[in-house]
């Protein structure tokens, strides 16, 4: 994962500088994309998308969680290819069973999607159950949408209000998955003990990243918690700890 040396392109969600980086291709070589950590967009130019390596996305984990600016401009309303400038089309798309949305140029010269949609393309997250947002519940009232940035409140919705994307947390299982393909093509981490909990391991592990400052949860009621929690970036702090480890042995 390195930094490529193209033109640069402008973000069409919030008109930020993209930065261009090469990620490993699925069976060999690497192949350009352009990222926007403003917002979280990745514009694809055709095919990049496809051709991406599972452990591509572990990259991509890195580099969002070494930038703690990441997803703190909002989308515009209008978005327009960075290469025509004609006007992009929100396309719903279905990869198994699994729903997700981009923006994407009539001409076919690419597409523009959010991180955590790409995520969901790619099957690295999936939505949280009706009990498992009840769990959530317990511990904040507000967290932000990993999509858009707006605010989700728990005790009405269970989905964002302003894109409709529903609260989801990385998957643990394609996670690991993913680990263990990294540590079959690296010697790095061999014979480290790779472990993914169940369900309930991995929401209790939530639970304790969103729980408030010690001393202070006897003190201040559910409701009177009004820190807003992005889910996406919890798990991918998760995500790096698990990968530093695995490095680290």
């Amino acid at each position: 994962m390195t930094p490529a040396a193209e033109t640069t392109t402008t973000c069409p969600a919030c008109l930020t500088a993209m930065q261009p980086h090469a990620f490993a291709k699925q069976y060999t070589g690497s192949t350009t994309v352009d990222l926007c950590f403003s917002c979280r967009a990745i514009w694809f130019d055709r095919g990049e998308s496809g051709s991406l390596a599972a452990e591509a996305v572990l990259q991509l984990f890195k580099l969002t969680h070494a930038r703690p600016e990441s997803g703190s401009s909002r989308w515009r309303e209008v978005l327009r290819c960075p290469r025509c400038t004609d006007p992009l089309v929100l396309t719903q798309d279905l990869q198994r069973t699994t729903r997700f949305r981009y923006h994407r140029c009539t001409h076919d010269h690419g597409r523009l999607i959010g991180f955590a949609e790409f995520l969901r393309e790619k099957g690295f997250v999936r939505d949280l159950s009706g009990a498992e947002i009840t769990q959530l519940k317990t511990q904040v009232r507000q967290i932000a949408c990993s999509s858009c940035g707006a605010p989700i409140d728990l005790a009405t919705q269970t989905a964002c209000a302003w894109c409709h994307s529903p609260v989801t947390f990385v998957d643990p299982a394609a996670i690991g998955k993913a680990l263990d393909t990294w540590q079959a093509k690296t010697a790095v981490g061999r014979g480290a003990a790779r472990t993914v909990g169940p369900d309930e391991a991995r929401i209790d592990a939530l639970m304790r990243a969103l729980a408030p400052p010690k001393g202070t949860a006897s003190t201040r009621p559910v409701e009177e918690i009004s820190v807003v929690h992005d889910l996406l970036t919890v798990g991918i702090d998760m995500v790096m700890g698990l990968w530093t480890n695995l490095a680290d042995n």
